[in-house]
C-alpha cells in the first residue's frame, strides 16, 4: 500500500557520462547527504551501496517518503557537484527508479545484490572492504573500532555545519570518523538486517548467489518512480538538445516530437496521458503509438 511503511529498492541508473562521485571528498560527502535524506523524508536504511556513477538503497517507508528520498538525494549531490566542479545539471541523466519489495526472501536477496554491486563491477573487494556501502557493519564484533573519531556532542553547532555541511539536527550520539564523515552505523538498521539473516553463514550464502534473480533486479525489475508533470516539462528542453540539437521541444518537426514522446517513455516510464498533457501530443495518437 503507497501511504503504509513498506520495504523497497531506490537506485538510479548507471550514468554513462557523468559521475557522481570522483573522489574520497565526494563519497564522503554522499555517504553523509544519506541521514540527511533520511532524517528529512522519515525513511529508515538497512542496506545501501555508492558506486562511482550509481546508488542504491534498501529502505522502508512510505512509497511517497522514499520517491522524495532519492529525489533529495539526487538533488544534494546535483548541488555538490555543480559547486564542487562547476557544472549545470550534471545528473540530469541519473534516473531514479523505486521497486516494491513484497516478501522476505526477495528483501535478502535484494539486500545481497546491493551490498555485491562493487564485486560485480569489477573491484578488487569483498563486499566488506567496500567503504562507501553497509557491508562492513552486518555481525561485525561490537563495538566498533574508529580510531580518531568523535560523538556529534563534543562539537559545537558551527562546526557541525561547517564539517557535515548540513543544518539538520543529527543525535548528540551520532559517531564522526576522522575524515567528517558520520559513522553509517549511526542511521543503517543494521542490528534488524542480522536478524533478517539469522547467521553470518547465511548472509554470506545470499552474497555468493549469482542466479537469474540477480540478473532480473539490474535488468530491470526496479520500476520508474513517478514523476511530475512540471518535472517532465521541465526535461523537455535539454532532451531536445541532447537527442536533436534543437533548443525547443516546440521547435521540433511533428515527427520528431513523437520520437520524443518515446523518449519520455522509455527515461521515466510516462503513461500516455502524462505525455499528451505535457506536449500536447495527440492523446489517441499516443496511446496507439505506445501501447
Amino acid at each position: 500500500m503507497a501511504g503504509s511503511d513498506e520495504f523497497y529498492h531506490i537506485c538510479t541508473n548507471g550514468l554513462s557520462r557523468n559521475l557522481m562521485f570522483r573522489c574520497r571528498e565526494d563519497f564522503v560527502s554522499g555517504m553523509n547527504s544519506i541521514p540527511v535524506c533520511s532524517a528529512s523524508t522519515g525513511i529508515k536504511i538497512y542496506a545501501f551501496c555508492l558506486m562511482d556513477n550509481h546508488v542504491h538503497f534498501i529502505a522502508r517507508g512510505t512509497e511517497a517518503g522514499c520517491i522524495d528520498f532519492i529525489r533529495l538525494y539526487k538533488r544534494l549531490r546535483s548541488s555538490w557537484i555543480g559547486s564542487r566542479y562547476n557544472e549545470r545539471l550534471p545528473l540530469k541523466d541519473a534516473d531514479i527508479s523505486l521497486k516494491h519489495i513484497d516478501s522476505a526472501e526477495y528483501l535478502l536477496t535484494a539486500i545481497a545484490y546491493v551490498l555485491r554491486n562493487p564485486v560485480a563491477a569489477g573491484l578488487p573487494v569483498v563486499p566488506g572492504g567496500y567503504r562507501w556501502c553497509s557491508a562492513s557493519l552486518y555481525f561485525h564484533a561490537k563495538p566498533f573500532s574508529l580510531p580518531g573519531s568523535r560523538k556529534v556532542s563534543e562539537m559545537n553547532v558551527s562546526e557541525r555545519r561547517l564539517l557535515l555541511k548540513s543544518r539538520v539536527p543529527f543525535p548528540d550520539t551520532y559517531i564522526i570518523e576522522s575524515d567528517g564523515m558520520i559513522f553509517p552505523g549511526c542511521y543503517t538498521e543494521y542490528e534488524a538486517v542480522e536478524k533478517m539473516f539469522a547467521s553470518p553463514k547465511r548472509m554470506l550464502y545470499y552474497l555468493s548467489k549469482n542466479d537469474d534473480i540477480s540478473v532480473a533486479l539490474e535488468s530491470g525489475i526496479v520500476a520508474k518512480a513517478r514523476y511530475r508533470d512540471s518535472e517532465i516539462a521541465n526535461s523537455l528542453d535539454w532532451l531536445c538538445r541532447e537527442k536533436f540539437h534543437c533548443r525547443k521541444f516546440s521547435a521540433l518537426p511533428i515527427e520528431r516530437q513523437y520520437l520524443m514522446a518515446k523518449e519520455l517513455r522509455r527515461r521515466y516510464g510516462c503513461p500516455a496521458s502524462q505525455i499528451s498533457r505535457v506536449t500536447g501530443l495527440d492523446p489517441d495518437l499516443l496511446r496507439e503509438m505506445l501501447g
